[in-house]
């Protein structure tokens, strides 16, 4: 391909084009913002992806289907990747580098990643996340992850086994996508999704339908519900009790008569997705006379089905012991809040939670603790010295992940208020007599101006307390952060011995698989 031609072109699609390498001159392609590699399962890893690097609008980029096996560390060279699709590769493990990507969305489907590693923190700006047939799906710890995501909105678990009950943590999600799922039962934990809009449970064969609903009875934003499979012939009566509902998908049915409440939804419209009917038109006599449109759609041309024979291959002799998965769970802080409603003023206490998950830790010999620089300040009654108003309540509630907001700005006190907070600052403050501590999570942080309670009044006395507890705080602080650039940079020199092994391991398959496809 001549890549002078189409030097100003903004989207390539060189998928299944049995390519092993991209040539040099892509680089010359400085307007491209999207590229399509899927299904070139020859294609060299490192050498693909560092010439994609130097590509600087870069935006998109699909690489479905390819054998990868490994994303290499290089990725962290993609300054402006939005949208990554890695999907049906075989990926065990996430770079430690993936961490620097603005990533909005993520297609990690059919792999075989069980953990979301330390570099799943930092993707913020995450809006879109397929994690569909990864082991991790069942996983809690995962979706505690996932539910520190502030701007999460969409959540694909296509085909799952099982669903974690965490699920229900995830609060920024409006869309959840869970067809094709062999699981019986809907984790009650849904009711919890405050803001879902849309639901997907078509093709859960196994799944009472009934029950489901019962569970998104109390969400007042649901308008969209996809649902149905083959041997699925009646809606359910309890349907009418969603609300909001405007839109329904029903998909390989055999469906009957409609029920009678069917008349009191207000849903405007209903899509037929392959279904057949046992009384077609007295069906849709009855929706005409309910005013809701049918969209009958029928069976439409399959598009291209990868060959996933070759991607089933089992690397059983790479050694990845080389390669401990240090996830690095959030610490929790405990935080006992009370609020004086007479005079709007509020004092609290901080608990820091310890440690991380220890199954994650054996590689590395030791118990990470988490914020040890707070065990100084660990039990002091803090009095907020600013001027105190229900914004600053709403604030604490943003990086809260418990708790009622209605309730809270009530109630005198909240005993186990929990702050599952990425990073917890106390500096001296220069301009007057009081501490800073920050509270920051994800984009959001909150600085209160502070003052610790104690009986100390003699002044002297009381300055060498603030002195060595403080110092205290910023040795140990100091501890921790070079003690986490230590273990990232072990990570990074561990994966990139992954990558290398990986990479010998696909020339061998490759080289063997069109070797005997050629005979």
């Amino acid at each position: 391909m001549d890549f002078s031609k189409i030097k100003d072109a903004e989207v390539l699609d060189l998928s299944r084009m049995n390519l092993d390498s991209l040539p040099y001159h892509i680089s010359s392609c400085g307007k491209l913002k999207k590229i399509d590699l899927s299904g070139n399962r020859r294609i060299k890893v490192n050498d693909t992806f560092k010439k994609l690097a130097k590509l600087p609008q870069l935006e998109t980029l699909i690489v479905d289907y390819c054998n990868l096996y490994f994303l290499p560390s290089v990725i962290n060279e993609f300054k402006h990747l939005k949208v990554l699709s890695v999907e049906g590769n075989g990926i065990s493990w996430l770079p430690p580098t993936f961490k620097n990507l603005p990533l909005e969305e993520l297609n990690l489907a059919k792999n075989n990643i069980d953990s979301l590693n330390i570099g799943f923190y930092s993707l913020l700006k995450l809006r879109s996340l397929n994690f569909s047939q990864n082991p991790g799906v069942a996983r809690d710890y995962n979706m505690d992850i996932l539910a520190s995501f502030p701007l999460l909105n969409i959540l694909i678990l296509q085909h799952s086994k099982a669903i974690s009950k965490d699920v229900g943590n995830l609060k920024a999600l409006t869309h959840l996508d869970l067809s094709g799922s062999d699981i019986k039962i809907l984790p009650q934990e849904v009711s919890k999704l405050s803001r879902l809009k849309s639901i997907d449970i078509h093709d859960c064969a196994q799944l009472d339908v009934s029950v489901c609903l019962e569970y998104l009875t109390s969400q007042k934003y649901l308008n969209e519900i996809h649902f149905g499979h083959s041997h699925f012939s009646v809606i359910p009566y309890n349907i009418s009790k969603l609300k909001s509902l405007k839109t329904m998908h029903i998909y390989n049915s055999i469906l009957g008569r409609l029920p009678s409440s069917f008349k009191d939804l207000r849903v405007t419209t209903v899509h037929f997705h392959h279904c057949s009917f046992t009384q077609q038109e007295e069906l849709f006599a009855e929706l005409n006379r309910s005013n809701k449109q049918a969209i009958v759609e029928s069976e439409k041309e399959k598009p291209f089905a990868y060959d996933n024979t070759f991607n089933a291959l089992v690397l059983s002799h790479i050694s990845v012991q080389a390669l401990q998965d240090y996830l690095l769970l959030t610490s929790k802080v405990y935080v006992s809040l009370k609020r004086n409603v007479k005079k709007n003023t509020f004092s609290f206490t901080i608990e820091p939670q310890y440690g991380y998950n220890e199954k994650q830790m054996q590689f590395w010999g030791d118990k990470v603790k988490a914020y040890p620089e707070l065990k100084e300040y660990k039990g002091i009654r803090w009095n907020y010295t600013g001027t105190t108003t229900l914004e600053d309540i709403d604030n604490i509630y943003i990086l809260s992940e418990k708790d009622d907001l209605q309730k809270m700005k009530k109630k005198s006190n909240v005993n186990l208020y929990v702050l599952n907070l990425q990073d917890i600052i106390i500096s001296a403050n220069k301009k007057e007599d009081s501490y800073i501590m920050s509270f920051s999570r994800g984009f959001d942080t909150l600085h209160l101006k502070v003052l610790p309670e104690h009986s100390i009044s003699d002044p002297k006395k009381l300055q060498n307390w603030h002195k060595s507890r403080y110092d205290n705080y910023l040795a140990e602080r100091v501890k921790r952060e070079q003690k986490w650039l230590l273990l990232d940079e072990k990570y990074v020199l561990s994966y990139r011995k992954y990558e290398e092994q990986l990479e010998e391991y696909r020339k061998q398959l490759n080289t063997k698989f069109y070797h005997e496809f050629e005979k």
